[in-house]
């Protein structure tokens, strides 16, 4: 283990919305759009 692991965990997953909202993007599928809006404003 190593300082600040929980932190580093934290901003692995907060990520993952970031690249489904890129894929959401790039899709155009408004499904997609939605659930990409939500990932991130939970994210928050």
């Amino acid at each position: 283990m190593w300082p600040r692991l929980a932190h580093h965990i934290a901003e692995r997953l907060a990520f993952g919305a970031v690249t489904y909202a890129l894929f959401a993007l790039d899709s155009g599928n408004e499904e997609y759009l939605a659930a990409a809006k939500a990932q991130l404003a939970a994210a928050e």
